[in-house]
């Protein structure tokens, strides 16, 4: 094997590439800043013992924003930024027909991704027109829509609905949806950071699947503790 596939290029036959050994340094210097970063957020995240997973999750997504320290005050707005031209354009806009409105979603529909799903859930008011979403949708798909991404934004209220609409012929495939997405990615974390509403909800949940509850994988009847 020659030096030029020794170590992906950074030793060649003239010697080392001080271009890449200056790249990888820097790579290796923004991982590490990074991780310190997100771990910093952690801490600060549970000190101030935020009340859900999501704000925690938040709170680390945006660890590498900065806080803006410019004074707007001290910015200088020229006169000439306004022109009449934009006003007269601004009239224009008004005055046009309004864009034609989306179809509504229905329960019918059946999403194929996880945003279709989050949209049409977003979109229904109502908590038995929810409850057909869920049981159309399935658990199957469902954990394929939250294997990647934390069902921690809408886990309460699906919990809310099941809990309202199951019934004696529809245990099974709410079963089904419970063992799911206890599958998901996050969700015992989740379940850790639910409020003490949002557990009894779950239990009284549990309870009503009856002798069906005792089958369910161990991360759902967390829901229980």
């Amino acid at each position: 094997m020659s030096a030029s596939t020794r170590l992906g290029g950074l030793v060649t036959d003239e010697g080392i590439n001080l271009d890449m050994l200056e790249r990888t340094l820097q790579g290796a210097l923004r991982d590490e800043a990074r991780y310190k970063r997100e771990n910093d957020a952690k801490f600060r995240a549970v000190a101030q013992k935020v009340q859900s997973y999501e704000e925690f999750e938040n709170i680390v997504k945006a660890s590498h924003l900065k806080a803006v320290k410019e004074d707007v005050t001290n910015l200088s707005l020229g006169r000439s930024a306004w022109k009449p031209s934009a006003a007269r354009r601004s009239d224009d806009d008004e005055n046009k027909a309004p864009a034609p409105t989306a179809p509504t979603t229905s329960a019918d529909d059946k999403p194929a991704t996880l945003q279709q799903f989050l949209r049409a859930w977003r979109a229904l008011s109502s908590t038995s027109d929810r409850f057909q979403l869920l049981c159309r949708v399935g658990g199957p798909q469902l954990h394929t829509f939250f294997k990647i991404e934390s069902i921690g934004t809408v886990l309460p209220d699906m919990l809310r609905v099941l809990s309202e609409h199951v019934t004696a012929d529809s245990v099974e495939i709410v079963a089904e949806i419970i063992d799911s997405i206890a599958q998901t990615y996050r969700f015992s974390l989740t379940v850790e950071f639910l409020t003490d509403a949002e557990r009894s909800v779950g239990k009284a949940l549990l309870d009503k699947l009856g002798s069906r509850a005792d089958s369910l994988r161990p991360e759902a009847l967390l829901l229980r503790e």
